[in-house]
């Protein structure tokens, strides 16, 4: 809390609303032991201080008071050089500095003067502190979002190039397991409205509960690394032994259709796994996203069309299935479920057992 109001004014706010609570950090400096102990720190002492003795305890003042406008641009930039991301909230033309220099720089809409707004990142329309929350909520979920579908596009993507590689190195370009036209079928019927109902997925429960990320963290991360090429590298190892399995020198058609029906059942079945890159689909569920489970339906419709009407089944060079046929395929795609629900409890275990 950064404010001009009285010392213990803003204490008593802050233990109020929960943000006080006493300090059990100690530190050598005599100087700097008596900030910590009572976790407040007014403008003229913050004065008194240089640039390096406070960014060794910016941290862990959880109040500031008496504090001028000009200071706060020494506060932002001190937690700015712990590697930390500053949000600084204002409405002077006094608090333009600390709202530029801010990674996000927050103005009030109503109160705020337009030199305050004009060097902000965001305007807060109600002047409502709850919002920031809200806003914060929604940019973690567009995040995950974007991480999830993402992943999901690069898993499915490299199981097709794993999936040909492999026929054309074991079996020769005679036995393909999917032919140009199939791969293209599913690349634009059967990929994108799943990644489509992905991003537009309800932000989970606990968004809000998760630590914020590192900074220049990107979404192939190790761990989202391991899940998507592990997987990939299963499924398409799945869908190269359906399709041997199949025998394809009997029936190529009949063959490659297996291997077809096989890889749109990981796209409906692995889809709903990618809600989460962490929690298990059994403890998130299937029913939050409808659009999710609307394109799994069309996507069940259209390969039982492709499939079985005359026309489309002679365009795309494929055969009907049997039961048997229609068991293995499903067992197949399913079992893909099964390894990324392995891959997620495997990765969750080594991050917690992990010091770091």
């Amino acid at each position: 809390m950064v404010t001009g109001d009285n010392e213990e004014t803003a204490k008593a706010i802050a233990k109020k609303i929960g943000l006080f609570e006493e300090n059990k950090k100690t530190i050598n400096n005599k100087k700097l032991k008596k900030f910590l102990e009572k976790g407040v720190m007014t403008g003229s002492e913050l004065d008194r201080l240089s640039d390096e003795e406070l960014k060794s305890i910016v941290e862990d003042i959880i109040v500031y008071a008496r504090v001028v406008p000009e200071q706060k641009l020494r506060i932002v930039n001190a937690l700015k050089k712990k590697g930390h991301i500053v949000a600084m909230t204002g409405d002077g033309v006094n608090d333009a500095p600390a709202l530029k220099n801010a990674d996000i720089g927050i103005a009030m809409g109503i109160k705020g003067t337009d030199v305050a707004r004009e060097a902000s990142d965001m305007i807060l329309q109600d002047d409502n502190f709850a919002t920031i929350v809200e806003a914060i909520k929604n940019g973690r979920a567009i995040y995950e979002n974007i991480e999830k579908f993402t992943c999901y596009l690069i898993s499915r993507n490299f199981t097709e190039v794993i999936l040909i590689g492999l026929g054309i190195i074991l079996l020769g370009f005679e036995f393909l397991p999917l032919l140009p036209l199939q791969i293209l079928f599913i690349n634009m019927f059967d990929e994108e409205m799943p990644a489509i109902a992905l991003g537009l997925d309800p932000a989970g429960e606990d968004i809000m509960n998760k630590p914020p990320r590192e900074v220049g963290k990107g979404i192939l991360t190790r761990r989202n690394s391991i899940l998507v090429f592990s997987l990939a590298l299963f499924m398409a190892t799945v869908a190269f032994l359906i399709f041997i399995i199949s025998n394809p020198t009997i029936s190529i058609e009949k063959s490659r259709t297996m291997v077809f029906v096989t890889i749109v059942g990981m796209v409906i079945f692995n889809t709903f796994n990618f809600r989460s890159l962490e929690e298990s689909i059994f403890k998130i569920g299937i029913f939050e996203n409808k659009l999710l489970i609307l394109s799994s339906i069309i996507i069940a419709l259209t390969t039982l069309c492709v499939i079985y009407i005359p026309f489309l089944q002679e365009v795309f060079e494929f055969a009907p299935l049997n039961l048997k046929e229609w068991i293995i395929c499903l067992v197949g795609a399913f079992s893909t479920s099964i390894f990324m629900e392995i891959i997620k409890l495997f990765m969750k275990k080594k991050v917690k057992l992990s010091p770091h």
